[in-house]
């Protein structure tokens, strides 16, 4: 089986998340291509994997005046929505998987690329994390439409596929977990707290509670920054550190000044080396994701690899997949999260015992074999399915 998996971004989770998908794909004797954007980062070469940059990427950051940030975008997503068709013409591949699609128009590419191949979507989240409008809904409806199979990474997904688009749609969604590990990142793991903070120059003897990631309004930073003041009271040894890319840091670096929480707050802002996100994990005490909502997360994924101790939002996309027993849940705003950390500070052995629990189960059942192996039976199941549209 050839399969063509389509990653535009070339960054960040997503993109990691390909490699590691292609590697265990082509590691279960499967050919792979990986398309993707032209300054994508990659790791060493795998066998039976072929990487083909040859996409524009998404805009980065730059200083031009906006509509011209704008016009190139909306050229650069043209240029690829042409690109992908042309391959899908020539390719031939058995499968293609948009692990993410283009952003503009991609409504109308997967529709062209589904009438030409059997389509698989990954449904990383239902909707863009911070818009909801009725427009987009419609947008997104389309893709998903298109699609012979959508995966998603709980079964909360699947019924919020359900609820927002109907359950035919939901119908045609098979559920494979967010794998956790990364083999960019195998050579931190087992590495102790001592020298992950030193590897990172990070203080020895503090409290360190992790805010890792690109810092989109969804993952509730502001909720830590306001938590803070109260935890230092009973903690005074705490200190945030806050990892990651944020396209609008001047806002949070005055929110910080406002609370005068300077001296408390570590800041590793931009972009974290793939093969440097073990020690920052390993280096924490906590990992604090105040999510406003989720579907399936990355972090998580990461921080239950190393045993890492999670605090988190008691929101649906969290609860879908960890327990009680493996996580800390908090409910509420600023307050709550200052006594839930603080309590952590304690390091009762609970806290110890939930993150041993959640990276057993998570490197037990959560594992990229087992994943590949669910994404040959959801390739198998587009391709029966395209069958029954080409009859029909």
């Amino acid at each position: 089986m050839l399969i063509e998996i389509l990653d535009p971004s070339g960054r960040g989770g997503i993109h990691y998340y390909a490699q590691s998908l292609a590697a265990s794909v082509a590691g279960l004797g499967h050919a792979v291509e990986v398309v993707t954007a032209s300054d994508a980062e990659w790791s060493e070469p795998v066998e039976g994997v072929t990487q083909s940059r040859c996409l524009e990427g998404f805009a980065r950051p730059t200083r031009l005046p906006g509509f011209i940030r704008r016009a190139r975008s909306a050229a650069s997503h043209a240029h690829n929505c042409r690109l992908v068709l042309a391959r899908m013409g020539h390719e031939r591949c058995d499968v293609a998987h948009f692990v993410w699609p283009p952003l503009m128009w991609a409504d109308w590419c997967v529709a062209r690329v589904a009438s030409r191949r059997p389509t698989v979507v990954t449904v990383h989240n239902v909707l863009p994390h911070d818009s909801r409008s009725t427009d987009e809904r419609d947008y997104w409806a389309r893709i998903y439409g298109a699609a012979d199979v959508l995966v998603c990474h709980s079964d909360a997904t699947v019924d919020d596929l359900a609820n927002q688009f109907g359950p035919a749609i939901a119908d045609n969604a098979i559920v494979i977990p967010h794998p956790v590990g990364d083999p960019a990142m195998e050579h931190t793991d087992g590495l102790g707290q001592v020298e992950s903070r030193s590897a990172l120059d990070l203080p020895e003897d503090a409290f360190i509670i992790l805010s890792f990631g690109a810092m989109r309004p969804y993952k509730g930073l502001p909720t830590l920054l306001d938590a803070l003041p109260a935890l230092l009271e009973a903690v005074p040894r705490a200190r945030l550190l806050i990892a990651g890319t944020c396209d609008e840091w001047d806002v949070h670096r005055a929110h910080i000044e406002r609370n005068h929480i300077e001296a408390a707050v570590i800041e590793r802002v931009g972009w974290i080396d793939r093969g440097d996100i073990g020690l920052y994990f390993s280096a924490a005490d906590v990992a604090a994701l105040p999510y406003t909502h989720i579907d399936g997360s990355g972090v998580a994924a990461v921080a239950a690899s190393f045993g890492t101790p999670m605090v988190m939002s008691d929101i649906q996309g969290f609860r879908a997949v960890w327990s009680t027993d493996e996580v800390t849940y908090v409910s509420g705003g600023p307050e709550a999260w200052a006594r839930a950390l603080a309590d952590a500070a304690d390091m009762p052995p609970s806290a110890g015992e939930r993150a041993h629990r959640a990276r057993d189960r998570a490197r037990l059942e959560m594992t990229w074999q087992i994943s590949a192996e669910r994404h040959i039976v959801a390739y198998e199941l587009a391709i029966a399915r395209f069958a029954e549209r080409q009859v029909s």
